[in-house]
């Protein structure tokens, strides 16, 4: 039976209280015997702790070493940069990485994780003979553990952010309360053009039961705007950030939005991008709830050139009239738009705008079981949005006739498969 890297590097952490029983502490700084580096127990805690064992994983263990936070708060003071495909693994809530000081983070970067030889491969290629697992930079996990600033008391605060990287699993993180960008996945055109970031894409990553929560900061105004999660392509960047999976995200109660930003043409655009089992849930004062307390401005914005983004199975508690859950725009910079969002097996409640709306972009398909709730428009396009093709299916008790504006553009309004 073939065993996956990713499964044998789990069961390396799972097993580690079977390791630690047959293995001596060493002093910080000195590696254990094992791939398996416990922050705690061989390089004596905290920050620097965390920096020396990461820095040993990658020194020793590569892509094997599996980094271990132990049930502690690390105060980080510094921004840690991730240069080989370790593993860091916690102790879910129990392991949380706090921002000290005026520190505003990110506290993990990678700038240059990408995958090389045999996993390149191109079709009536065999494998490439002279792959060396040593020059492989695709492959980093993090799992289980928190990043969290309790107060919100300093402006702009990352959590981590992952320019350029392959392959990466994400599973079981959270972030918490953080005033900047939680996850940022992707450079920006200033930060892909910097010395010693290769592309600035992400690519074929998973990200599993991640939580946003009350990240980021924004207002009606557009100052501040800053995302609570950003998904983009750092610009001349290739084939673009493609083929990111996201399982069970859970976005709520943020004060910043998410945005999925391409910003060059079709050839390095912002493509395929797959969330499955989503919940979307708005910012509201649960003591003295009213709508007009919502988020008040979009909950997810598509701009420039991001090609396909697939949503299926969707859990959308309130907007705030005036604002859209999706919201599709051109670049600010140049002339690209977002080409097609599929949103199915979408349920909302308490929209008291819109569903989705199109101020720049090509294609919008939404087969939902709940869609009629929306106070707004389902779908609501000018004729200057350049809007092409929509479909629109609701599947639920409420007829969505009326609901969908999009002159100009081709498209079909179902209600339990009947036109209407």
């Amino acid at each position: 039976m073939t065993i996956s890297r990713r499964r044998m590097l789990s069961g390396v952490a799972l097993a580690g209280s079977a390791a630690g029983a047959g293995m001596t502490s060493a002093s910080a700084g000195t590696a254990p015997a094992s791939a398996r580096l416990d922050v705690e127990q061989d390089f004596g805690g905290g920050w620097d702790g965390v920096r020396a064992a990461i820095t040993e994983a990658e020194r020793s263990g590569g892509s094997s070493a599996v980094v271990v936070l132990g049930r502690a708060d690390y105060a980080a003071d510094s921004t840690i940069d991730i240069t080989r495909p370790i593993s860091i693994v916690g102790e879910g809530r129990a392991s949380r990485i706090r921002h000290a000081g005026t520190f505003a983070g990110p506290v993990l970067r990678a700038t240059d994780l990408k995958r090389h030889g045999q996993w390149e491969s191109t079709v009536g290629t065999g494998p490439i003979q002279t792959y060396d697992p040593e020059a492989d930079g695709g492959g980093l996990t993090l799992r289980d553990f928190v990043v969290i600033d309790d107060d919100r008391s300093v402006a702009a605060r990352d959590g981590i952010y992952l320019l350029d990287a392959d392959d990466v699993l994400m599973d079981n993180v959270m972030f918490g309360f953080l005033t900047g960008t939680a996850l940022t996945l992707g450079a920006d055109d200033a930060d892909a053009r910097a010395p010693g970031v290769a592309s600035g894409r992400v690519r074929e990553s998973d990200f599993r039961r991640i939580r946003v929560y009350r990240c980021g900061s924004g207002s009606p105004s557009g100052s501040p705007d800053v995302p609570a999660m950003v998904l983009q392509n750092g610009n001349d960047a290739g084939d673009g950030s493609n083929q990111n999976y996201f399982h069970q995200l859970r976005f709520v109660y943020n004060e910043g939005r998410m945005l999925l930003r391409g910003p060059g043409n079709d050839g390095n655009s912002l493509r395929r991008t797959i969330f499955r089992d989503m919940q979307l849930h708005a910012l509201a004062d649960n003591d003295n709830w009213n709508p007009v307390q919502y988020f008040p401005f979009d909950l997810v914005t598509l701009e420039g050139a991001v090609r396909e983004t697939f949503v299926d199975g969707l859990m959308v508690n309130g907007n705030r009239a005036g604002t859209a859950c999706f919201a599709m725009k051109g670049h600010t910079l140049n002339a690209e738009i977002p080409r097609r969002l599929v949103i199915r097996n979408a349920n909302v409640v308490n929209v008291h705008g819109d569903f989705v709306r199109v101020d720049r972009g090509d294609s919008v398909s939404i087969d939902g079981t709940g869609l009629g709730s929306v106070a707004g428009e389902i779908l609501r396009a000018s004729e200057a949005s350049g809007l092409d093709r929509y479909y629109v299916h609701e599947m639920g008790i409420n007829n969505p006739a009326g609901k969908v504006t999009a002159p100009g553009a081709t498209g079909t309004v179902l209600f339990s498969g009947i036109r209407v």
